[in-house]
């Protein structure tokens, strides 16, 4: 049995919110798929960032932060012989800068927004990382890519649990024209203050209370939160986590 207090998750990612969901949803998984975990909690790993005391390694300070540890230079960098695709330099910098924790695996998260191709970036980037027959054999790597932003993932767990929580979601389908922003979240394609904005869907079900995040990772089955989020990027995370992570727990 691992031992928590050693293990250690970096994820790189734009705001602490974005960190707690992914934890939430890892945990999850983690508890699904490592049966003791429910008994011993503290046998979970820690969810870190780069820096001393922080709780994640925030995407927009990436490029700085590596240019001060003499870590080899990106600059005009080729992946595989091809050039780097967008996020995938910063994707790289960021596992790099990850591995001198040592930790049992790294989180790259970023919400695709209206630019697919960060997707496709990331992957480059741990491609790139891993061609280092070390770094491939050590530390898992785990994407994570909401599609458009991490509330989509939310939405795909938010079951109503009262009245009051029906009638919001009645709301929302009534103004989307009978589309269930909960069981398609990947269709809202807005940005903020747009009708079909996730994270403004997101603020009205659950009235911008923070608290009913959790339930939308802890108490949604996982068929559900599989079925509805397979095109919102939400069950490609699960999967990487069941591949990637839990393999090197067990």
């Amino acid at each position: 049995m691992p031992d928590g207090s050693y293990l250690q998750i970096v994820i790189a990612c734009e705001h602490d919110s974005d960190a707690r969901v992914a934890k939430g949803f890892a945990t999850r998984i983690l508890r699904q798929e490592i049966p003791y975990l429910e008994d011993v909690p503290e046998a979970l790993p820690s969810w870190v960032g780069v820096l001393p005391n922080s709780g994640y390694l925030r995407w927009a300070s990436i490029s700085e932060l590596y240019k001060t540890t003499g870590l080899p230079a990106t600059f005009g960098v080729r992946m595989n012989g091809q050039p780097p695709k967008l996020e995938a330099v910063t994707a790289l910098k960021a596992l790099r800068l990850a591995e001198r924790l040592n930790p049992v695996a790294t989180v790259l998260m970023r919400d695709i927004d209206a630019q697919a191709e960060r997707a496709d970036g990331l992957e480059q980037g741990r491609k790139e990382y891993q061609r280092t027959p070390v770094n491939s054999a050590s530390m898992k790597i785990v994407l994570g890519t909401p599609n458009r932003y991490r509330e989509a993932w939310l939405l795909a767990g938010f079951e109503a649990t009262n009245e009051r929580e029906r009638q919001r979601l009645a709301n929302e389908c009534a103004q989307l024209e009978s589309f269930d922003p909960t069981a398609q979240s990947h269709r809202l394609r807005g940005g903020v203050g747009q009708p079909r904005c996730a994270k403004d869907v997101w603020t009205r079900l659950s009235e911008n209370d923070s608290a009913r995040e959790v339930s939308c990772w802890e108490n949604t089955s996982l068929e559900t939160l599989h079925a509805r989020g397979a095109d919102c990027g939400l069950s490609a995370f699960l999967n990487e986590l069941k591949t990637n992570l839990i393999p090197s727990l067990q």
